[in-house]
């Protein structure tokens, strides 16, 4: 089912190296994607190299000590921000304005906050009031830094370093968003993919109900027939030859029919649902309700039926559901019954009528099945939108079903 839908429209390989694409081929994740946590840490280790090497140039020039003291405290705020993004942003803006009032332009320090600031909208600080705040704070602090200089200019274009921190923090925050965007596309291909997966198995489940249901009114039709040629073969061998050999020839003939219904269903297994037309039988249907009430006539159950024109020219689908609710209550009408039942197939303006009537026997001529049949019915029957009603009055079982059609349904 996976490699089915990768072919299909796309789909995630890899654990998140490729998402979908609408009728398209996979696309793989952007390179920048693939290195994020690079990205993320990147910036900071380089403000920290950056305030290291600072730290030995101011040593070693002798540029005073409020400029040694501004750099280490960036350094530290670039060392703390991956972990304290607010107090390592602060700190390296507190950095800058030590630097000015020391008198050296804080070209390094300048450049360190405008890479914490990526690093941590990157992250997932929130970009609108990070941006907002680092960019007022670096405003202030060269207004600052110009008023304590009592009025000497500084060197370091302020305009272009607040560009620089506001640029710095919209990056970060557009990659951030644009990392969220891809992995909500690879999430809604994870749950596509599950929910594709989910419908198979209930597909799959279906199928199998189906399956039950179709070898279950197959097959326990045809051995309620052998059963009682059986029978009738034990009460008439040796009395009536010729009524043994009928009861066997049909006994014979229904074991085949066993051998071969259940054949062709393994065939519908193994094939298509396009090959169903080459299984080499009619499928069911009111087409084939007369000869499924000869095979019970043939097996001793006397029957009347009458079937509507107006029923028989029924849609397939209805007609199905009509053969197989007639083929169970008329085996349990063998099973459980005195030999005799009434099957009555009609139409009114909104549905089809089945009712199948029988007398209850005191003693049933097989033992209680497992009421899998009538689950079955039922189940085929609310499949098919309709209702069905099972009861009993005055020792006569009675089963109902009705089932939607129109006359646009039929041919």
């Amino acid at each position: 089912m996976q490699m089915e839908y990768a072919q299909s429209s796309g789909v995630l390989h890899n654990r998140g190296m490729t998402v979908p694409t609408p009728g398209g081929p996979a696309t793989p994740r952007p390179l920048w994607l693939r290195a994020q946590p690079v990205l993320e840490r990147l910036p900071l280790w380089v403000s920290v190299t950056a305030m290291i090497v600072e730290l030995v140039v101011i040593a070693t020039n002798g540029d005073g000590l409020l400029a040694g003291i501004g750099a280490l405290v960036t350094l530290t705020g670039a060392l703390v921000a991956a972990r304290l993004p607010q107090v390592g942003l602060t700190s390296t803006m507190a950095g800058v304005v030590v630097v000015i009032v020391g008198g050296r332009e804080p070209i390094g320090e300048c450049t360190v906050v405008v890479f914490v600031l990526f690093a941590l909208t990157l992250r997932g600080l929130p970009p609108t009031r990070s941006i907002g705040v680092t960019t007022l704070a670096m405003a202030v602090v060269f207004g600052l830094a110009s008023f304590l200089s009592a009025g000497r200019a500084v060197g370091l274009d302020a305009v272009a370093v607040i560009v620089a921190v506001v640029a710095g923090g919209a990056v970060g925050a557009a990659l951030r968003l644009q990392r969220q965007y891809w992995e909500s596309l690879e999430q809604r291909t994870r749950d596509a993919i599950a929910t594709r997966e989910a419908e198979a198995e209930r597909r799959v489940a279906e199928e199998r109900v189906r399956i039950a249901r179709d070898l279950h009114d197959i097959v326990g039709h045809q051995v309620a027939v052998v059963s009682m040629h059986l029978g009738a073969v034990e009460v008439t061998a040796g009395r009536d030859d010729a009524a043994t050999q009928r009861s066997l020839v049909a006994a014979r003939t229904a074991v085949q029919s066993i051998l071969s219904d259940t054949q062709r269903t393994l065939a519908m297994l193994r094939s298509d649902a396009a090959d169903d037309d080459h299984a080499g039988r009619p499928t069911p249907g009111l087409s084939t309700i007369d000869e499924l009430v000869a095979s019970f006539q043939d097996a001793g159950l006397s029957i009347d039926a009458q079937i509507t024109d107006q029923a028989r020219r029924v849609h397939e689908a209805g007609g199905v559901t009509v053969f197989r609710v007639a083929q169970e209550a008329l085996t349990n009408a063998h099973r459980y019954g005195t030999g005799e039942a009434a099957l009555t197939v009609l139409t009114d303006e909104a549905d089809l009528i089945i009712s199948v009537t029988n007398p209850i026997a005191s003693t049933p001529t097989t033992a209680h099945g497992s009421g899998y049949g009538l689950v079955g019915m039922r189940e085929r029957v609310e499949s098919a939108g309709g209702t069905l009603q099972l009861g009993t009055d005055d020792d006569v079982f009675t089963v109902t079903a009705r089932i939607p059609w129109s006359e646009g349904a039929t041919p």
